[in-house]
């Protein structure tokens, strides 16, 4: 935009970009200062004016939209955070930060599974963005292009400090989606846990009485197929 400005002094359009293009920047470093120094609100409005200063601009609403999304995330407004996520998905489906959020949303609301398959997406992507970075810096070392090669070497490292920042929260999320689907046998016997092992073999002979074949005769297929998995 500045080059366009000084090649031509009256072009109009280079000009409003250039200025929305400060005023960006100027209003997320004010919102930034804000949200670091726990000063939500205050972050949340001045979020709420940079969106508004060029609706067209997809990708910067993007990241826009997703720091505003932390932000609410941060002060619990959770419904807040979903919908922000999901504008900056539609504005841009490759936002990490509106994923992340996202992910976390979905943690804070016990969608254990959701929140599992957005952050092996993200895996997924970290690791074949960090593939094809090596194999670049690689092929740039073999010609001879060393500040290439390093360049690409050190993006490569990068995403692993980008996948630190949620590799745990995919851990715990796995773990708690296993402890959720997991089935517990000692309320399908309807017994308590302390319960010995004379009390646990009648309990099961009982339960296997009460689905066995001979006494769901008449019902159909279905329902006999599904008495005998129980």
């Amino acid at each position: 935009f500045q080059q366009a400005v000084e090649l031509a002094k009256d072009h109009e359009r280079a000009k409003t970009l250039l200025n929305k293009a400060k005023l960006f920047i100027t209003k997320k470093d004010l919102a930034q200062r804000a949200a670091n120094k726990s000063q939500l609100e205050d972050a949340e409005s001045i979020y709420t004016e940079a969106i508004a200063i060029d609706p067209r601009n997809k990708g910067t609403n993007a990241n826009l939209l997703a720091d505003r999304a932390e932000v609410y995330f941060r002060m619990k407004r959770i419904p807040e955070c979903v919908k922000d996520c999901e504008a900056s998905l539609e504005l841009d489906q490759g936002c990490l930060a509106a994923m992340l959020q996202r992910a976390k949303c979905h943690m804070e609301n016990k969608e254990w599974e959701q929140a599992v398959r957005i952050f092996e997406r993200m895996n997924n992507r970290d690791r074949h963005n960090q593939q094809s970075k090596k194999k670049a810096g690689e092929a740039a070392l073999k010609a001879n292009n060393h500040d290439e090669a390093y360049r690409l070497f050190t993006e490569a490292m990068d995403v692993d400090k980008h996948n630190a920042k949620y590799r745990h929260l995919l851990r715990e999320a796995k773990q708690q989606h296993l402890l959720a689907t997991r089935v517990d046998y000692y309320a399908v016997l309807a017994i308590e846990k302390t319960e010995g092992e004379s009390q646990i073999r009648k309990a099961y002979f009982k339960k296997s009485k009460e689905y066995h074949p001979d006494r769901h005769a008449n019902a159909d297929d279905d329902d006999k197929e599904e008495f005998s998995k129980k």
